[in-house]
């Protein structure tokens, strides 16, 4: 960034709102700038980066991302070795999906400090939106997708009960635990269970196999195409609403490659066990969606507006001892019960 200028608008060959060229992009030097610039606003269509060596800036919560170099940053920063590369990947990102970019981060905005119910509407309007946008649909028409799968005679979600404890599995292993709407309906039927029998202390959630989750099954993608009638149903049989209902009773143990679905739900239980050969990533945005089975308020509520929106954006994925100092984990063991 120019060092006269402590604000800098990035322009590149994006296809952003209203313009052919301008990428909604804001960076901001928050060592260099007096003052907020009126741009940054809950409002306006910009994702606002900040970036600051010194980590003391009284406006890093007027930013959607706030970059350092500095070691010894906590939260809300995120760490980055080359400012530049960093800036550039996420000029990048924008340029890519911006209308996905920015309606990830509007409502990550919107729904920091608002109650699970709440939320999961906003979420859910957003995301039903977006299934009807050019960036989904072009992505819909490039994508390589498997057939359906519909004839499995095994759950997809295995229900044990043992004295206190409910264990819910997560049972295709062979397609990476991929969440389907029948995987959705039978973990909220489960859910629904537990939150009817007060015996139930402890509900365990674990993957089949050699991942936790990999997120939302891509043979489904697009076979709803009334973006309303799916954010009734989302509404109607939400997982995350549940587990947040669950409250303290709830513990995710994840493992292996961790997408999407595989993420927001794990981030809604009580507590996240981490082997230590997990990774996590939110790919929405570069399918032109945004985080859709409860990231936008999961996931936040455990790393903060900020980490979580650079997370969303930039579609990165960082490692179990990287979720674990972010809070995205409670803790890392080795233990063969992940594999239940």
């Amino acid at each position: 960034m120019r060092d006269a200028d402590p604000t800098s608008s990035v322009t590149g060959p994006g296809r952003p709102l209203g313009s052919d060229t301008d990428i909604p992009l804001l960076v901001i030097d928050l060592d260099a700038s007096p003052t907020m610039p009126n741009e940054a606003n809950a409002l306006r269509p910009k994702l606002v980066i900040g970036h600051s060596a010194s980590t003391s800036s009284p406006y890093v919560d007027h930013v959607d991302i706030a970059l350092t170099t500095s070691d010894e940053a906590g939260r809300p920063w995120v760490h980055v070795d080359d400012l530049g590369a960093a800036l550039a990947d996420l000029s990048s990102s924008v340029a890519r999906h911006p209308t996905a970019s920015i309606v990830a981060t509007q409502v990550m905005r919107t729904n920091e400090g608002v109650d699970a119910t709440r939320a999961l509407v906003i979420e859910s309007t957003a995301y039903g939106m977006l299934q009807g946008g050019s960036e989904h649909v072009e992505w819909l028409a490039n994508e390589r997708r498997h057939a359906r799968d519909d004839a499995d005679l095994e759950p997809d979600v295995v229900v044990e009960r043992s004295d206190d404890a409910l264990t819910l599995t997560f049972n295709r292993p062979r397609r990476r635990n991929a969440y389907r709407a029948r995987t959705r309906d039978e973990l909220v039927a489960a859910l629904e269970l537990a939150l009817l029998d007060d015996t139930i202390t402890n509900v365990h959630l674990l993957g089949a196999g050699s991942c936790f989750g990999s997120g939302g099954d891509l043979s489904e993608f697009g076979t709803v195409h009334d973006g309303a009638t799916g954010h009734l149903i989302r509404s109607d049989r939400n997982a995350a609403h549940l587990l947040s209902r669950l409250g303290e009773r709830t513990i995710a143990y994840v493992h292996g490659p961790c997408y999407g679905a595989g993420v927001e739900l794990s981030a809604a239980c009580s507590t996240v066990i981490a082997a230590p050969d997990t990774t996590m990533t939110l790919p929405e945005v570069s399918m032109g969606l945004i985080p859709g089975a409860g990231g936008t308020w999961s996931v936040p509520r455990r790393i903060g507006r900020h980490r979580a929106t650079w997370l969303a954006v930039t579609g990165t994925s960082i490692d179990a001892e990287r979720a674990r100092q972010w809070g995205l984990v409670d803790d890392i063991r080795a233990e063969t019960t992940f594999h239940s």
